[in-house]
């Protein structure tokens, strides 16, 4: 008797931990809007001619995104702008504003920032967090252009032009991707991994390789800890304001992330990257800049 209540403990022990498992993804429906801010600090560390130039970038940027349909595992969201805050400090000066409190005095360097307020564009994605089509990114930026009120045609058609290099659905694609975390299909426990390979374009192209960890979950929220390695993509040239740079960076990336169990979103993350290399002056003339690259992400979201 005692052999066999001894077994039946051991099954339903054995039963408890084979079930102790979740699948993490994205669930959202028509109506639902995830609002989400992303500050980002950058201290950037720049050597020319043996001189050290030490620039601070701040920028807050706060995003709704409203579910339009949700069929097929796939869901279709309008993105919009709501607030940007940006602030800039270097040896060129300071500089910065803030959408909400600014009113009209905007550095006129940062008027097309501004202009972002109560714009955006489409996106859809499915229940892993693969972003699977951006459009409406060139209409949103010839509204930003209209709004800027520039004096001539050609000045608009020069700064469409810019714009258009810069920001499209592809490179917008890439930059969403990365607020996005895939999840893997299946089930996982504490402590499983996974791994995902993601590239940006802007500010300048990177790979990142980065392994995720389940550390802890409960009823609500998923805990998951961030461990990556960047390094320059293999297309690093980029053309600046007539000059030809490629980059050769490397370096690290590491975090936590809190997300919503029920809809997959994320809640709390904070990251910090470590970045160190060379910027190559190609034209008009030849020169290698060591850089350093501090910065610390963080999204707050809700739901």
């Amino acid at each position: 008797m005692k052999h066999s209540i001894r077994a039946i403990l051991l099954s339903l022990l054995f039963s408890s931990i084979v079930t102790a498992q979740i699948t993490l993804s994205y669930q959202t429906k028509a109506g639902d809007v995830y609002s989400t801010t992303l500050s980002m600090t950058q201290n950037i560390k720049q050597s020319m001619m043996g001189t050290d130039q030490i620039a601070e970038n701040e920028q807050i940027i706060s995003v709704d995104f409203k579910t339009n349909d949700s069929s097929d595992g796939l869901f279709t969201s309008d993105l919009l702008y709501k607030r940007v805050i940006i602030n800039q400090n270097s040896p060129m000066g300071t500089t910065g504003f803030d959408s909400q409190t600014s009113g009209d005095d905007i550095p006129p360097a940062l008027r097309g920032y501004a202009s972002l307020v109560d714009k955006g564009y489409q996106i859809s994605f499915d229940k892993t967090g693969s972003v699977k089509s951006v459009s409406g990114v060139e209409t949103m930026i010839t509204s930003m252009i209209d709004e800027l009120e520039l004096p001539t045609e050609a000045a608009k058609t020069r700064l469409k032009a810019n714009l258009a290099s810069q920001f499209n659905d592809e490179t917008m694609l890439s930059q969403i991707q990365n607020g996005f975390i895939i999840y893997p299909k299946g089930k996982i426990d504490t402590g499983d991994t996974w791994m995902e390979d993601q590239s940006v374009t802007s500010p300048y192209p990177l790979s990142i390789s980065t392994t995720y960890t389940l550390n802890d979950y409960d009823k609500d929220f998923a805990y998951i800890s961030v461990s990556s390695t960047i390094s320059t993509g293999e297309n690093s040239n980029m053309s600046v304001e007539g000059a030809e740079i490629e980059f050769d960076l490397e370096g690290t990336q590491t975090g936590n992330i809190k997300v919503d169990r029920k809809t997959g979103f994320i809640l709390e993350s904070n990251l910090e990257q470590n970045t160190s290399g060379l910027m190559k002056v190609i034209a008009p003339q030849q020169m290698e800049i060591p850089m350093e690259l501090k910065s610390i992400v963080s999204i707050k979201g809700a739901i």
